[in-house]
């Protein structure tokens, strides 16, 4: 967990090329999803980052699963954000971790952030699933 908090603590300072990397890649990869953001400002964007970010961390937590499970049920019936759309996220945010951490990313740290990015969004996916997701 050292690894993680020492990381995070490097990123703190790399908040706007991490938001600008994310996001960028989000929407090249997948455009559609440029409108699902289109009225949040750069503040709210990163805000959101920082609560994966902080996600990350506490994902062990019972909590946390639950708060990203009503999350994830919340994104869905809000916006139709539905569970592939956070493999998605998940693939963007670890490219712009890898990309933004330069000479600091380790393959322990792509191991970390594999495992921890992986339970996050698994967590908010499971919330987003809806009845006709299962049919």
């Amino acid at each position: 967990m050292t690894a993680l908090r020492d990381h995070l603590v490097f990123l703190d300072g790399e908040l706007p090329a991490l938001g600008e990397a994310f996001y960028g890649r989000l929407f090249e990869l997948h455009p559609e999803t440029k409108p699902l953001f289109g009225v949040a400002s750069r503040a709210a964007r990163k805000q959101m980052l920082m609560q994966i970010l902080s996600s990350v961390i506490d994902i062990d937590e019972p909590w946390v699963q639950d708060e990203l499970n009503t999350l994830g049920h919340r994104h869905r019936t809000d916006w139709d954000i539905t569970p592939q759309m956070y493999d998605w996220v998940r693939d963007a945010l670890y490219d712009a971790l890898r990309t933004t951490s330069g000479a600091n990313w380790t393959p322990e740290l792509a191991a970390i952030w594999t495992t921890r990015l992986d339970a996050v969004c698994s967590a908010a996916a499971q919330g987003s699933i809806t009845d006709e997701d299962t049919a």
